[in-house]
């Protein structure tokens, strides 16, 4: 009976010391974390003066007033001068008069050339509806050259009765192409931006 109940403390001393090693094991304690530096608490509680951001802000305001101001003059210059503006934007040239320039600008394959031309009424053609109306007709010159004339109905009154043999005189601004090139413009502009054309048929003026 002894040696059993030894035997038995002996097993149960065994298995106490097997498993107690596992219940005595102490888990690592976490790793506290590190403090907060100085330079860290400084950035996180730092405030701007209301004091020093007063000279930056007025320097602000400043800028935008002169900004504002220099586009109220500019803007105020435009209007003083819209057809030069206008002429500038689209390297219009200054008026040509007379077969021999119109004939010369149709060489050179200029564009955007005020013109004053006199012609006869070759072909008249079908209106042209899309956007703004335009009356389409050609007239030759001279030289056998034929020049499309694109006269803006919407804006000017049409040019009736055109017989083709007819001499008509032209104002508008021109552009080459390959086909003799377009008149256009032959009419005023009611903003006043553009150089003012017109159309001289039978002793009346169009535009």
């Amino acid at each position: 009976m002894g040696n059993r109940f030894g035997a038995g403390v002996g097993i149960q001393r065994c298995v106490d010391m097997e498993f107690g090693k596992v219940g005595r094991l102490k888990l690592p304690s976490p790793t506290p974390l590190p403090q907060q530096t100085n330079w860290w608490k400084k950035i996180r509680n730092y405030r701007i003066p209301i004091e020093n951001m007063k000279k930056p802000l007025i320097i602000v305001i400043a800028l935008l007033v002169a900004a504002l101001g220099y586009c109220q003059q500019h803007s105020q210059t435009s209007a003083l001068h819209p057809t030069q503006q206008q002429s500038e934007s689209h390297d219009v040239a200054p008026g040509i008069t007379g077969d021999s320039d119109i004939e010369q600008a149709i060489q050179q394959r200029r564009t955007h050339v005020q013109i004053t031309v006199m012609a006869t009424v070759k072909k008249t053609l079908s209106d042209d509806n899309e956007g703004s109306r335009h009356q389409r007709f050609l007239v030759a010159l001279p030289s056998g050259n034929t020049i499309l004339v694109a006269h803006n109905i919407d804006l000017a009154e049409r040019v009736p009765d055109l017989q083709p043999g007819a001499t008509i005189e032209l104002y508008g601004e021109y552009i080459w192409n390959d086909r003799g090139g377009v008149m256009h413009w032959t009419h005023h502009d009611p903003s006043g931006r553009h150089v003012a054309g017109w159309i001289k048929y039978h002793n009346r003026l169009y535009q």
